[in-house]
């Protein structure tokens, strides 16, 4: 949690804050190009998606973002001030440097930890080629030149609410006199900036700290609702701690188990038995996670919820290399995760690994969703066979995903295991020969959905008789061939 006010997040603005962290990424990346200093607060990066670096229409003056998460940076100095950090996966993310043992967290300066957030931007800039028209709807321009920007993000000032320990979402609540305090504390930190554009959450508590800020700087301040908290619905304006469980075990439905973890191991003992004992539906997405973190997870955390966990996704990309590998060494093994129902696979090479992956979710009785994705092997014909074929003899499989690039052909008119349960199926980047579909219908007589690309060459192959008496949609995709046909 970081904040330029002097002050510490109640345990319902954490509340406010884990609910807030899964969207305010995304709103960011829809208004302005991530550089680096939108997650960190120091100096940017140049970023190239398809050799393109984007940037806003004035790149060369520094740039304020007011939202709700907020850090100030100096480009030389590299600090923020005025940290509360809590449990050990936040401080990843800083090194905390005090320079005198008598001093509070809150008096410490904090460096960023450059490697963990370059790796966050890195996830980020992959989302941008998706959001160009959003960018023209909120009036800025997508150039390609070699500058930098400065991004300063901002959270407002405090409300009564926040004084009281209410749940603040999309509830208009104006700033406090402690409030505007703080937004004239922050106009003097940013005296000697010229910004050259102003963003602000449409909420008036938004809008009057960056009126505040800006002072007799009379840039128009850019209004947007992408930047708002997350509305907390019919809970807005209770206090937290009225919060029965069952609500909070519903939000934390909504959150991955990472920033579960993050947000609230060890606020209280509540919060702790909460997630130890009474949440059942954790979600794991690994991609994009620092060794360090990963290793904190499955030292102190997997061990005490392994049956607890819902959702799985493993991934040897090259921001996690050899993540899969790290995983087993901790011992553990798929089997041990009795109410997995969901596995991603992803970027995995090794066909030795993913079949060891795949034949430890033999016995798993709610496993119904594989996923994978972005891998590429080498690997020999019976091989690749042997996968397929552990997988058609996943139990309760009903949704399978392959998106995998493969110099032997994935035989799936080899596949020797009928599957009763497999319903839905995509093949992506693998093309099959009419003959394999035939034979991939014979396996899987419940299958309903299929999406895969055909190669058919009318001079070497008949056009099989198939009866499709359960598909209910079929996409198919024919891969450019030339016929030659003798028409004489």
């Amino acid at each position: 949690m970081i904040s330029t006010i002097n002050r510490d997040y109640t345990s319902t603005e954490r509340i406010g804050l884990a609910l807030t962290m899964a969207l305010v990424t995304e709103a960011y990346s829809r208004i302005v190009p991530i550089a680096q200093n939108a997650v960190t607060g120091n100096n940017t990066r140049l970023f190239e998606p398809k050799k393109g670096t984007v940037q806003l229409d004035i790149p060369e003056e520094p740039i304020f973002l007011h939202g709700h998460v907020f850090g100030y940076g100096d480009p030389e100095r590299k600090y923020i001030e005025d940290v509360q950090l809590d449990g050990p996966i936040l401080r990843i993310l800083f090194d905390i440097n005090a320079s005198s043992p008598q001093e509070s967290d809150h008096d410490k300066q904090v460096s960023w930890n450059s490697d963990e957030m370059n790796k966050v931007v890195r996830r980020l800039e992959t989302e941008i080629e998706n959001i160009r028209d959003t960018y023209k709807v909120h009036g800025l321009t997508i150039i390609t030149r070699n500058s930098f920007i400065d991004i300063y993000i901002v959270r407002h000032g405090e409300t009564d609410w926040n004084a009281q320990k209410r749940l603040q979402g999309h509830t208009d609540i104006p700033l406090s006199a402690q409030g505007k305090l703080q937004a004239y504390q922050l106009k003097e930190k940013f005296a000697d900036i010229h910004f050259s554009k102003i963003f602000s959450s449409d909420l008036i508590r938004a809008r009057s700290t960056a009126e505040l800020i800006r002072s007799s700087n009379k840039l128009p301040i850019i209004e947007t609702p992408l930047l708002r908290e997350r509305c907390m619905g019919t809970w807005e304006g209770r206090l937290a701690e009225s919060l029965a469980n069952e609500l909070l075990l519903y939000l934390f439905e909504f959150l991955d188990g990472i920033h579960l973890f993050r947000a609230f191991h060890n606020l209280n003992s509540r919060f702790n038995h909460l997630l130890f004992i009474h949440f059942r539906a954790y979600r794991f997405d690994f991609r994009s996670i620092s060794k360090y973190e990963f290793d904190i997870i499955c030292q102190y955390y997997l061990p005490s919820i392994i049956d607890q966990i819902i959702s799985l996704t493993i991934s040897d990309d090259d921001e996690t290399p050899s993540q899969s590998e790290i995983f087993l060494s901790y011992n553990f093994t798929l089997d041990k995760f009795i109410h997995l129902q969901s596995l991603t696979l992803y970027s995995i090479q090794s066909f030795d690994k993913l079949d060891q992956l795949i034949f430890q979710c033999c016995q798993l009785p709610y496993l119904t969703h594989l996923y994978m994705i972005d891998g590429y092997n080498d690997g020999r014909k019976n091989d690749i066979q042997f996968l397929i074929n552990n997988i058609w003899s996943l139990p309760k499989l009903y949704y399978f995903y392959l998106n995998y690039h493969s110099s032997s052909k994935i035989w799936l008119n080899k596949i020797s295991i009928i599957s009763l349960s497999i319903e839905k199926l995509f093949i992506e980047n693998i093309t099959c020969t009419l003959q394999d579909l035939s034979h991939l219908f014979k396996y899987t007589p419940s299958l309903q959905y299929l999406n895969t690309t055909i190669h058919f060459n009318f001079e070497d192959e008949q056009i099989p008789i198939v009866t499709l008496s359960s598909i209910t949609s079929l996409k198919l995709t024919f891969e450019s061939v030339q016929c030659h046909r003798n028409m004489a």
